[in-house]
């Protein structure tokens, strides 16, 4: 017999009931038994057969048929008795024939309506597929030139590190320069964003808390704490680090035709930056990370702000942050004109980039754009994986020797980091996103 649990573990089960299970009737057993022979061509013959027997009979003993109605058992002959039972067994098993034939044609066109749902469904879904590729299909030429200008900056970037007796730190941020003025362009040629339109890539690399504690790094430590925007007053001990912007290690779109004779220059609307790195999960249903770059680090895949106007409505239902916190970010939006949208793209180490290796990321490539929506409607998912080998280039950049002369003691936390490790493949992973 089965039992039910108590909500007393220690209490004795006690007998469940069983639900009562609806049987169907004679009625119903014997229609679902002889209406699909009836159905057949055998019973339509016998059913045919049965009305011209009654026809038959009717007019053999017209006379007993008459003397015989009302029916009766008693005082009917048998040749009135013997029609009745043939026309009642006749319309009988016309109608058993007729009914299971009436629900037959329903099942039928129930499965009929439901194969031209799916099928329906099926053309709109492949509608709106094909709707998308072309929707989020890049420019005409696009992946030409794309793979031309990789190409260009992966030789280029290759003899600049390969140069002997090695590369200058001005050498090695002229290329890094290239790099990120590359990822900012392609943005606008995917975009398909108009010239008047401003785009621009940085770099933010990533110091741990612990080394930045180290009294040998008082300096940089100090630096950082000026530059932070976040929380002013944070204790870096209480982090895991912190995202730090150098303002030479950006590009832009503006002077992407004719660099001058200066080669490319940093981007003129920027200043150096720093961001804390707390954990991405949430407290009480709010992140206490900034979306953009802190969320991409910590997730270790891209995230991006659609729109800055909105970012006070979107942190006051989305974020755990100080309204001063809240209020010093939207100054700095505001001040910043040219940072009308953004998105994120988490760097690792040169080795760490298979799907395979399980690893920390080093630093974020933000790429931004005076326009909002960046990268939006489907284009945002797309971006993200044509870019990576563009990524893995500045991974070899800033991670070089020669970093020491614009990025202190990054070289020395980055021999501190444990070694990646082999593992799974990763899925794709994508940030959470704020939206308009």
């Amino acid at each position: 017999m089965a039992h039910v649990e108590s909500g007393d573990p220690l209490a004795p089960s006690q007998p469940a009931m069983r639900p009562a299970v609806e049987r169907p009737g004679r009625w119903s057993r014997f229609k679902a038994y002889v209406g699909p022979w009836l159905a057949r061509p055998a019973g339509s013959t016998f059913v045919s057969l049965l009305v011209i027997l009654a026809g038959v009979l009717s007019s053999v003993f017209t006379q007993e048929i008459k003397e015989c109605w009302p029916i009766r058992w008693f005082g009917c002959t048998w040749g009135g008795l013997v029609f009745w039972a043939v026309a009642f067994a006749a319309a009988l098993a016309y109608f058993v024939r007729q009914d299971w034939l009436y629900g037959w044609r329903r099942v039928q066109e129930s499965e009929h309506a439901a194969r031209w749902e799916a099928q329906t469904a099926r053309q709109e879904e492949g509608v709106n597929q094909v709707a998308e590729i072309i929707r989020t299909m890049p420019p005409e030429g696009f992946l030409d030139d794309y793979a031309a200008l990789f190409l260009g900056l992966s030789e280029a970037t290759d003899e600049c590190l390969r140069r002997t007796p090695g590369p200058t730190p001005e050498q090695v941020l002229a290329q890094l320069r290239e790099v990120l003025q590359a990822i900012a362009t392609l943005a606008r040629r995917f975009d398909r964003g108009e010239a008047s339109e401003r785009y621009a890539a940085n770099v933010m690399v990533f110091y741990g808390a612990g080394f930045l504690c180290l009294p040998a790094n008082a300096g940089l430590r100090a630096s950082i704490e000026q530059t932070m925007l976040d929380d002013a007053d944070v204790d870096l001990e209480k982090l895991a680090g912190v995202l730090y912007l150098s303002a030479e290690l950006s590009g832009s779109t503006d002077d992407a035709t004719d660099p001058g004779e200066q080669g490319i220059q940093r981007d003129a609307y920027i200043q150096n930056l720093s961001l804390a790195i707390r954990s991405p999960d949430k407290h009480a249903g709010r992140y206490r990370i900034l979306p953009g770059a802190p969320l991409a680090f910590s997730t270790h895949a891209y995230s991006g702000l659609a729109d800055t106007l909105t970012f006070t409505d979107w942190a006051r239902t989305h974020l755990d942050f100080k309204i001063e916190t809240v209020e010093r970010v939207q100054k700095y939006i505001s001040e910043h004109p040219q940072i009308r949208s953004f998105q994120n793209h988490a760097v690792f180490r040169p080795g760490s980039w298979a799907d395979d290796v399980e690893d920390s990321p080093i630093a974020v490539v933000n790429v931004h754009s005076s326009r909002p929506d960046l990268l939006s409607g489907g284009r945002e998912e797309l971006f993200p994986a044509m870019i990576m080998p563009l990524l893995r280039l500045v991974s070899l950049l800033i991670t070089h020797e020669a970093t020491a002369g614009w990025l202190p003691s990054y070289t020395q936390f980055l021999a501190t980091l444990p070694a990646a490790k082999r593992g799974e493949p990763a899925p794709v992973a994508q940030a959470p996103s704020s939206t308009k």
